[in-house]
């Protein structure tokens, strides 16, 4: 993936349109981003749409559930 924006070069990320707010920082974000996996010896990572506040969020329901 990295390598296919790489060689995509920046004004063509510029038009595509989920990079075009991104695309002088992506190919930055993606290197950070890999080696952190190698670091950790992860071989994938997961999105979500629930964030910490979500989880706090459950954890409430079930602790003062009456």
């Amino acid at each position: 993936m990295l390598n296919a924006l790489d060689g995509m070069g920046d004004s063509q990320r510029a038009t595509v349109p989920l990079l075009k707010d991104r695309h002088d920082v992506i190919l930055h974000g993606g290197v950070i981003l890999q080696y952190l996996l190698e670091r950790l010896h992860s071989p994938r990572i997961a999105a979500t749409l629930s964030d910490g506040l979500d989880g706090y969020a459950l954890h409430l329901l079930k602790t003062i559930s009456l």
